[in-house]
């Protein structure tokens, strides 16, 4: 049995951020369950959770494209997860980006 990491609500946050900085497509609710729920224990409706958090506080935006909900850093996001990413454990980070690519 392989040992998931529990984030804080904090670095999930994070991690969020940095996932839809890196993907090369667009972000979807179960694209970033996918992607973050393979190295970190955590749940759909908790990234859901976390989503409207980085919405309300505006390091994300939300558009429907090819009628699907995807979410796009904003330049305030683009600039949080620049100056807090190294509160993402490294592992983590480094398995999120084989995930992302």
């Amino acid at each position: 049995m392989e040992f998931m990491y529990q984030p804080t609500e904090f670095e999930l946050q994070l991690s969020v951020l940095y996932v839809i900085k890196n993907l090369k497509t667009k972000a979807t609710g179960p694209l970033l369950h996918s992607i973050i729920g393979s190295v970190a224990k955590t749940n759909f409706f908790e990234i859901g959770h976390i989503v409207s958090l980085l919405i309300e506080s505006k390091n994300l935006t939300q558009m429907i494209i090819d009628n699907e909900t995807a979410y796009i850093i904003t330049d305030n996001g683009e600039a949080t997860v620049g100056y807090f990413y190294k509160e993402i454990p490294f592992s983590m980070r480094e398995k999120l980006l084989d995930e992302v690519y």
